[in-house]
């Protein structure tokens, strides 16, 4: 479920503002915002390895 609402929430807005061009156009952002939400939620759990994070630019 938490992998979907970006992608739900960004191609309603941009089909809604730009039609259907927009619509994939916010799918793509909203997949990028869905997989950085997702990787946040994994490496922010009580078992996250501070380690494990990467580096930070």
């Amino acid at each position: 479920m938490n992998r979907i609402i970006g992608k739900c929430i960004a191609g309603t807005i941009g089909f809604l503002a730009f039609g259907p061009a927009g619509l994939l156009f916010g799918l793509v952002l909203g997949h990028a915002f869905d997989r950085g939400l997702w990787r946040a939620l994994q490496l922010s759990g009580p078992e996250a390895d501070p380690h494990d994070a990467g580096p930070v630019f």
